[in-house]
């Protein structure tokens, strides 16, 4: 991505949730304390898509869990 994609990209953002993420220095740019909390936000939302992809391709192939079957003492036939 270019940098000009990229400066467009990020104040798309901002105009978006209407507050700057990032402060601009001369040299780059940190994220402002709203941006930190974007970027946490951000990383576990993306963590739970992973989570939820591994989930869905285990249950896909047909396997999730285990089945534990046990007979309640109380509830035995008497024969």
């Amino acid at each position: 991505m270019s940098q000009p994609a990229a400066t467009r990209m990020l104040r798309e953002i901002e105009d978006m949730f209407g507050c700057q993420l990032f402060e601009r220095l001369p040299r780059g740019m940190r994220p402002t304390a709203l941006g930190l909390q974007l970027v946490r936000f951000a990383e576990a939302s993306l963590n739970s898509l992973d989570r939820c992809a591994e989930d869905l391709a285990v249950r896909r192939q047909g396997g999730y869990g285990y089945l534990a079957i046990a007979p309640s003492w109380g509830q035995r036939p008497t024969w």
